[in-house]
Order: C-alpha cells, then structure tokens, then sequence
C-alpha cells in the first residue's frame, strides 16, 4: 500500500521518503522508484521524518507504535493511516 501511494506521488510531481524501521529495505525500495521516477525526489529513512504529508502503511500495531513515537514530527501534518482497526479496538475509537 505505501509503495502504491509513493508512486502516486511521484507521478503527481511530489517527493516521497520511504520510513522504514529495516534501513536496507527502506533504501531498496527507494532505490526501485527511483529507477522508476529518476526526475522525482526520493529517499529513505528509518524514523518519521518532518514532511507535508504522512502514510502510515504499516500493520495496525506497528502503526500506533509509529505513531505514538513519532508524535511530535507528526504534529501538524496530513497522516494517511491505511490500516483497518481491528475488532478488538483500543477504547478511543468506541463509540
């Protein structure tokens, strides 16, 4: 999912870095758009970085972990959460 709306990105002329905590994987991934995309700006990190915009394309646990560490960097900025809450939710998200 995240690599679906990193091309999106790209194609619609927006930088993207790939936030991923196993750094050789986040670098070949940014690597394979960048073959894709050599016009576009792209790049890896492995913690959440200042940015525009935010996709957490992540499993929902590891997403609220990001999330959670992540707080301050995200503050402010369009978060793209892809992941479904499960059955089982945190009380928060309880009516």
């Amino acid at each position: 999912m995240g690599r679906a709306i990193a091309v999106r990105a790209l194609t619609g002329g927006h930088g993207v870095c790939l936030v991923h905590p196993d750094a050789d994987r986040g670098r070949a991934a940014a690597a394979e758009l960048e073959q894709r995309f050599p016009e576009g700006e792209t790049d890896s990190a492995t913690a959440a970085q200042a940015a525009d915009m935010t996709v957490l394309a992540l499993p929902y646990d590891a997403a609220l972990e990001a999330a959670r560490s992540a707080r301050a960097t995200l503050s402010g900025q369009v978060l793209v959460w892809t992941s479904a809450i499960p059955s089982t939710s945190p009380p928060w998200t309880r009516g």
